[in-house]
């Protein structure tokens, strides 16, 4: 016992005593095969293609017989992926970076020994099929992001990067944009007014025979200042008589992406960002790339679109005069530096009052009328979207001048006798700046100047004269009504003596005039003969003063001096005498 499977022994007889030994002649024999034992390692040759390994093994240290077959197993298959007497296999159709188990058998005629299992990686390549990133809350300037690891990462993922891109969209409605019906019987088209979408677009075709089949065409947009090419894809679809032609725009993949995050912690089984500081209603593609120590590989690009936001860089409307038009004023705007969704309106408010109300597509041009002249007006602009409204910081006017409104009459008053004071004051509504008030007495400039008033000397006592002011502005003049004004009584002055007719005798008739200047209202007149009181006429006891009177009752050829004194509110003044004597009797 203690022999070795399948190995050869010599076998001797030694006969030994004390004289010393003896051996005979060796007998050979070889022992039956048994079973392999000592089933070496893989040497495992890995493929750059990461789908094959080259399996490599060296005869087991102790064979036990003849080797008939090596068999390589993957471990819990029964089944043996190779079979015969080679010590190397390439073992193939492999996943990349997938760990697989291995066993080796080897056979002798005897039976079969099974190595222990031995595990090894196939090589990694770049990661393939990596899934497009979905999206969580958007809002006007910002998106989440969230993604899975690529189905097949191909070795150990060591970055992801979250590339981006971006395409402006239409800010206003395509006005040219319309869907269309065909019909099959005589192609008449039908046409209605649509709003282009990044998803689907509809344009309008020619008059022409429509295909039951695809249709393929190019068309332009307005999206940029410059002309951008997209290409659609027309889908057909039939109802009755009437072709309804859906055009979807297809997507292509943006030549200058952008890297707006990258991280080494990947280690997750989902994973998150969230792009920040994006245009409102900006259309973004997101694309995954995800990366290994031998590649890197970048999912679908998926397209997003922020929501619409108020405008932003609305700016004050510009102001202007209009040629001979004091009452109006030019107002003319610019569309918002960033316009953030779609254009629904302007609206533009003067000071506190309800604002006017002008469509996406106005010329931008309004006339603003009914304006008080030299007043301060403010204009706000207000620019709105779906997202919101911005309002403008105020533009301020102030209108041009106009002559003024209403000047009243000027106010004369009696500082004595020869003196009228003038005054006035500004009128309400000035329309401008007062530049000049012009003062005309009796139809003659007499005073033009700043002051608000003025005075009139060396005038006669009681005299009535007429008086008008003129108001100026830049804008024009305006002149007042007229007003009337006296200057204060005085004495009376220039009575002349009465004149005097013996009418008998025993009577004088006597006969005066007024004063030659009365300066005031003659409320009297007193007849005095030698110094008495004889007769007096006032305007207290008559609507009129007589002018002429009879002495009775005197005696026959006497002389008789007689004075008339006239009165008014200031005072008297009396006559020179005058005599005359009555007719003498026989």
């Amino acid at each position: 016992s203690g022999l070795e499977a399948y190995s050869t022994y010599k076998l001797y007889l030694e006969a030994v005593n004390s004289a010393g030994s003896n051996r005979s002649s060796s007998v050979s024999f070889t022992t039956k095969e048994g079973y392999p034992s000592g089933i070496s390692d893989f040497t495992v040759e890995k493929v750059n293609t990461g789908t094959s390994v080259i399996l490599s093994w060296d005869m087991p240290k102790k064979p036990n017989g003849i080797i008939t077959t090596y068999k390589v197993y993957q471990a819990s298959y029964v089944v043996a992926v190779y079979n015969g007497l080679a010590l190397n296999f390439e073992f193939r159709r492999l996943s990349p970076y997938t760990q697989y188990k291995v066993r080796l058998e080897a056979c002798t005629r005897v039976g079969c020994t099974l190595g222990g299992i031995q595990s090894f990686y196939t090589a990694e390549i770049s990661p393939s099929s990596q899934p497009s990133p979905t999206f969580g809350t958007v809002n006007a300037t910002q998106v989440h992001l969230i993604w899975q690891p690529p189905v097949n990462p191909n070795g150990v993922i060591t970055s992801y990067e979250v590339l981006r891109a971006s395409n402006a969209l239409r800010r206003k409605r395509d006005v040219n944009s319309v869907i269309k019906y065909f019909s099959l019987n005589d192609f008449q088209i039908y046409s209605g007014l649509i709003i282009n979408s990044s998803q689907m677009s509809y344009l309008f075709k020619s008059n022409s025979t429509c295909p039951r089949e695809g249709l393929h065409f190019v068309t332009s947009s307005d999206e940029s200042d410059s002309e951008i090419s997209n290409f659609f894809e027309a889908s057909p679809e039939y109802s009755n008589e009437e072709l309804f032609v859906r055009y979807k725009r297809q997507a292509s993949s943006p030549s200058n992406p952008q890297s707006v995050y990258k991280t080494t912690d990947t280690a997750h089984s989902s994973f998150e960002f969230t792009d920040t500081n994006l245009k409102p209603y900006t259309e973004y593609q997101y694309s995954v790339r995800a990366s290994n120590s031998l590649g890197s590989t970048d999912s679908p690009w998926q397209t997003i679109r922020t929501v619409q936001d108020a405008p932003g860089g609305v700016q004050p409307p510009v102001l202007s005069y209009i040629n001979n038009s004091i009452n109006s004023i030019n107002i003319s705007w610019s569309p918002p530096t960033q316009m953030n969704g779609v254009l629904q309106g302007y609206q533009l408010q003067r000071n506190t009052s309800v604002p006017f109300s002008f469509p996406a597509d106005t010329n931008r041009i309004f006339v603003d009328s009914g304006l008080v002249a030299f007043t301060i007006y403010s204009y706000k602009l207000t620019a709105c979207t779906g997202g919101g409204c911005t309002t403008s910081e105020p533009a301020i006017i102030r209108t041009l001048e106009a002559a003024p409104f209403f000047v009243s009459p000027p106010m004369v008053t009696a500082v004595n006798s020869s003196v009228l004071k003038v005054n006035w004051t500004t009128p309400l509504i000035t329309n401008g700046i007062i530049t000049e008030y012009k003062l005309k007495m009796d139809g003659n400039l007499t005073y033009s100047g700043l002051q608000e008033f003025y005075f009139f000397a060396d005038l006669v006592p009681y005299g009535a004269h007429t008086f008008t002011l003129t108001a100026c502005t830049n804008g024009g003049c305006t002149e007042s009504s007229e007003v009337t004004g006296r200057t204060d009584d005085a004495p009376p002055t220039g009575l002349a003596p009465p004149v005097l007719r013996v009418m008998s005798s025993k009577s004088i008739e006597i006969t005066w005039s007024p004063p030659t200047n009365p300066n005031g209202v003659i409320s009297s007149y007193d007849i005095r003969r030698d110094g008495g009181l004889i007769y007096t006429t006032s305007m207290a006891f008559s609507d009129t003063l007589v002018t002429s009177y009879v002495d009775y009752s005197l005696q026959p050829g006497t002389a008789y001096s007689y004075i008339v004194a006239a009165s008014n509110r200031k005072g008297i003044v009396e006559s020179g005498p005058a005599e005359a004597t009555t007719y003498s009797t026989p």
